[in-house]
């Protein structure tokens, strides 16, 4: 059997064993992914760079609240259990827009660049109040961040 279809199956069964009134949740995040899908889709490449500027060092980590850091860890399990899997891109513009729905616009998608056995590579993640969410800073360290998506542009 294929991935897709074992992913698919995982699906169900985790949709029979939550409770009701979490399905809606799962719903909305499952379609902000396809959505977030769908528009990087349709947009043209660098259309989504809002700036290419340095960002600000930050000297103070503050929690993330329960909220925020509950929603990313269900955007990112939710992208593992569909038959496709979105890349960052689609993970974290749907993330942002999961967080402006419910209430926590000031997260912003970062994309990042580095250089692994001289391939380049780029990554794009979410943060809230300057801290990464759904991956460890120690992931993103070797990252050069280079600037912001604008996820408003989804809306």
């Amino acid at each position: 059997m294929t991935s897709r279809h074992t992913g698919f199956r995982n699906t169900i069964a985790l949709l029979r064993a939550l409770r009701l009134r979490h399905v809606p949740l799962i719903c909305t995040v499952y379609a902000g992914l396809l959505r977030a899908q769908w528009l990087v889709w349709r947009r043209p490449t660098g259309a989504l760079v809002e700036s290419v500027t340095p960002l600000p060092a930050s000297s103070e980590t503050t929690a993330v609240p329960e909220r925020v850091a509950r929603l990313a860890h269900l955007t990112h399990w939710a992208a593992r259990t569909l038959p496709i899997r979105p890349v960052c891109l689609v993970r974290s513009v749907a993330l942002a827009w999961l967080l402006a729905r419910y209430g926590y616009p000031e997260a912003i998608v970062r994309a990042g660049v580095r250089l692994v056995d001289g391939q380049f590579e780029a990554h794009a993640w979410v943060e809230y109040d300057d801290q990464p969410l759904a991956e460890g800073a120690e992931q993103l360290a070797s990252f050069a961040p280079i600037a912001t998506v604008n996820a408003r542009a989804f809306s």
